[in-house]
């Protein structure tokens, strides 16, 4: 998907990546699923009444994921000090929503999809979530990301992706927290391009901020969790609930 990708023009290489690998993963699911027992084949995509609540969820966790950050960061770091940008066109938006949407279906799908459920069911759920955290890890080395940030931002992230789609038995739930937390990072400058704000801290206080803020980042979608580990309640068990 990286050559269509390379080939749309950049407002929309994100979204046209997202769609395509999307199609992609869904034809492989549906390659692989053809050796998979009946009994234990799950749907492969089902949207039903309570999709779009679950998605809400995870964009509430998200959003309140990287709130949480960054106040624990103001605190202990300095106070964030935030500088407006001019807002974005009303296209540019769209754009960029939808295109963090479309590559976390893309994730998710590959991911915390067929992956996840195949080894839950093989090695349990813990397990299962850490052999595909790593992978997710590892897909982003591939990428060209750092390794501090894979180990101190990316797999702690994978983890709380894991969890979510556990607990809420579905893609729905970490699709929107996977979106929410790219949109929030967006929104304060962290992505490539400008969103509605950036944020700085006192120079004094450049040093020690740059050595906590990643440490307070793995910690806050480990906590997370936990949390959502022990009380978010569990849907009831169908044999296509795991595709929602």
């Amino acid at each position: 998907a990286s050559i269509p990708k390379g080939m749309a023009p950049p407002r929309v290489a994100d979204l046209t990546w997202g769609i395509i690998a999307s199609a992609a993963i869904i034809a492989l699911t549906t390659f692989a699923l053809r050796f998979d027992a009946p009994t234990t084949r799950p749907a492969i995509v089902r949207v039903n009444a309570g999709t779009l609540a679950r998605v809400s969820h995870g964009l509430a966790t998200g959003i309140s994921v990287y709130a949480v950050t960054l106040t624990l960061i103001s605190l202990l770091a300095g106070p964030l000090r935030a500088t407006t940008l001019p807002s974005p066109s009303v296209p540019t938006l769209l754009l960029t929503v939808t295109g963090f949407l479309a590559l976390s279906c893309m994730e998710e799908l590959g991911f915390r999809g067929y992956p996840l459920q195949t080894l839950t069911r093989s090695l349990g759920t813990w397990p299962a979530i850490a052999i595909v955290s790593l992978a997710f890890g590892a897909s982003h080395l591939l990428f060209g990301w750092a390794w501090e940030t894979v180990v101190m931002g990316v797999l702690p992230s994978a983890v709380l992706f894991g969890v979510a789609a556990s607990v809420s038995g579905g893609l729905a739930m970490p699709i929107g927290l996977h979106a929410a937390v790219n949109i929030a990072q967006w929104a304060v400058g962290e992505k490539s391009s400008p969103g509605f704000w950036t944020l700085a801290v006192d120079p004094s206080r450049v040093a020690y901020a740059s050595a906590i803020a990643p440490w307070i980042g793995a910690l806050v979608p480990l906590l997370c969790s936990v949390a959502l580990w022990r009380w978010y309640p569990r849907p009831a068990v169908t044999k296509h609930t795991h595709a929602r």
